[in-house]
């Protein structure tokens, strides 16, 4: 049973389960096995730090499900999140956005699986799970990822950004 506390951000033994490579677009691969360094940079544990409530509550977020360690989770889409800035439209962006927290819940659902031999444990871990990703998932994870990105060379407006997330509902 790998013990993920063991591993600092940026080793690759964190970012597995069971022996096997968790789920990661091909930029948050890169970044990891190529620039160890912005890899690292890039993560900042459990919880967004955008907006104020989230950086007061970001404190208190756990970086576990159940006493269960998720940072490596955590660390692959914070990453994903980070990397590409640059996207050809809005549409290449969302779809981007979407595989991220997709791996994401993939990841915790692995991690939850393979690290959790009680059943009534992991049924319980996954709830919460779910409940987590349903929070990435929304239209300020939206505005979040979208912070700091370029579509065709000019970064979007907040109402453009919003509106279009708005009519993907």
């Amino acid at each position: 049973m790998l013990c993920w506390h063991k591993y600092k951000t940026g080793d690759i033994r964190k970012y597995t389960v069971d022996g096997v490579l968790m789920k990661m677009p091909s930029p948050v691969y890169f970044c990891l096995t190529y620039d160890t360094e912005s890899f690292i940079n890039y993560c900042n544990g459990v919880g967004s730090q955008v907006g104020w409530l989230n950086k007061l509550i970001y404190h208190i977020i756990p970086d576990s499900i159940g006493l269960l360690n998720i940072t490596g989770c955590s660390d692959l889409h914070d990453v994903g999140f980070e990397i590409p800035r640059d996207f050809d439209t809005l549409d290449c962006a969302y779809r981007y956005y979407k595989q991220v927290n997709l791996d994401f819940r993939t990841n915790l659902r692995l991690r939850i699986t393979f690290g959790t031999h009680i059943r009534l444990i992991r049924k319980t871990r996954l709830f919460i799970a779910r409940k987590y990703y349903t929070l990435v998932s929304t239209k300020t994870g939206w505005i979040s990822f979208m912070d700091g990105k370029v579509i065709n060379g000019m970064p979007p407006t907040d109402k453009k950004v919003s509106e279009f997330y708005n009519l993907q509902k």
